[in-house]
């Protein structure tokens, strides 16, 4: 069984003052990812801290990182909820 391909990367953050979708490169794309890995500590306790290193690598090589501002508040949710989408129809 194959998973469909994945084609981008949404991190929800804080909005900043603008609230953009913000793409992110290079190192501030490999931390945002590293950031979201479940239980990243245990990697180094189950000796397989390199490979979750390796992982990311090959992962930002080929799929592009966004940082969305996002609030939490349901008035914006819709507003919020179209921007994101519109950027992904794009």
């Amino acid at each position: 069984m194959h998973g469909l391909p994945l084609n981008r990367i949404y991190i929800l953050s804080a909005p900043d003052s603008n609230a953009e979708i913000v793409r992110l490169r290079g190192a501030a794309a490999f931390e945002a990812v590293m950031e979201q890995t479940y239980r990243r500590e245990c990697l180094a306790l189950m000796d397989v801290g390199g490979l979750g290193f390796a992982r990311n690598v090959r992962l930002l090589a080929s799929v592009p990182v966004f940082r969305v501002g996002w609030r939490k508040d349901f008035a914006e949710f819709a507003n919020a909820a179209a921007r994101l989408e519109d950027h992904v129809r794009t």
